[in-house]
C-alpha cells in the first residue's frame, strides 16, 4: 500500500523544550495536522508534553467540516455528499486511494474509487461497509441506490 504525505516544515529544537509558535507550521486548509516528535535523550516527557500541548492548542483547535460528527441529515446534493466524503477520505487516502462523485440523480448516487481502492480486492468491502454506511447515515431515504462506477462505464457514457 502506497503512501503519500506533504511535509510543511521541519524545526530541530536541540536543547529545549519550549517549542515557540511560531516555529510551528500553519496547517492547510482542509488538512489533517499531525506533529512528529523525536527525542534523543531521556528528558522529562511530562515538561515536554505540557509544552507541545501548549504550543499546539495556541493555534487553535483542528477544524472539523459539518458531515460526519454531526446528527444533521443533508439534501441529497453532490456538494453534500462531496462534503460528507471529505471526512471519509482521509482514510482511503492513507490507503493511496480516493473516491470522486460522479453523479446524483433520482436518489442515485454514482461514485468512482481512484487509486489503490480502483484496483483493490476489498473495494466492494469499502464501498458497502464504509462509504454506503455513511452516505445512508446522512442522508437517510433520499439514498434509493449508490453505484461503483469504473472507468469503462464513464467512457460509455461520454457523448461526444
Amino acid at each position: 500500500m502506497a503512501s503519500s504525505a506533504t511535509t510543511v516544515g521541519l524545526s530541530h529544537f536541540p536543547s529545549s523544550t519550549k517549542i515557540p509558535n511560531k516555529k510551528i507550521p500553519k496547517p492547510l486548509s482542509g488538512s489533517i495536522r499531525t506533529l512528529n516528535l523525536k527525542k534523543k535523550n531521556q528528558s522529562n516527557n511530562r515538561e515536554l508534553n505540557v509544552s507541545v500541548k501548549a504550543s499546539v492548542g495556541a493555534s487553535g483547535p483542528p477544524s472539523v467540516t459539518a458531515g460526519l460528527y454531526s446528527s444533521e441529515q443533508f439534501e441529497l446534493t453532490i456538494e453534500n455528499v462531496d462534503k460528507v466524503l471529505d471526512n471519509v477520505r482521509p482514510y482511503l487516502i492513507a490507503d493511496g486511494g480516493n473516491v470522486d462523485v460522479v453523479s446524483v440523480e433520482s436518489g442515485v448516487v454514482s461514485l468512482k474509487l481512484q487509486g489503490a481502492c480502483g484496483s483493490c480486492p476489498s473495494s466492494t468491502t469499502t464501498m458497502k461497509m464504509g462509504i454506503e454506511r455513511v452516505l445512508k447515515e446522512k442522508f437517510g431515504d433520499a439514498i434509493r441506490d449508490i453505484c461503483q462506477i469504473n472507468d469503462e462505464q464513464i467512457s460509455e457514457t461520454t457523448v461526444e
